[in-house]
């Protein structure tokens, strides 16, 4: 809105008008209204919304360079964060299908699923 010169309240005005007139539309993911162009898959909304956030390319290109099943507390120190952080958006990434789970001496683990992410990649 800064960039446009424009209040927050005058922002949203406009984008009810665009929404209105089926030039975008709006869904609302934890707490956020986003916006997407009219014409576009509504079933990749979610994937792309969470795959433009950095925590959760982090933990893919983490994934992805350890290339093994991991558990959630090795990913947390790979990528020194906080345990509940990570599980909070690897669980997101499970309901995703972009990750799977795997049990491994009655331990849950996670292996990235390359080919599904590389495929949903292209996508969006």
């Amino acid at each position: 809105m800064k960039a446009l010169n424009i209040g927050s309240n005058q922002a949203l005005w406009h984008l009810s008008c665009l929404e209105k007139f089926q030039f975008i539309r709006s869904i609302r993911i934890n707490n956020h209204r986003m916006f997407f162009k009219f014409d576009s898959n509504p079933e990749l909304d979610e994937l792309y919304y969470y795959l433009k956030k950095d925590i959760v390319q982090n933990i893919i290109s983490f994934m992805k360079k350890e290339n093994k099943v991991l558990k959630i507390t090795e990913i947390a120190t790979g990528l020194k964060k906080n345990h509940s952080t990570i599980k909070k958006y690897i669980n997101i990434l499970v309901n995703l299908k972009l990750i799977k789970i795997e049990k491994i001496k009655n331990r849950i683990a996670y292996k990235l699923e390359k080919d599904k992410y590389s495929k949903i990649k292209k996508l969006i």
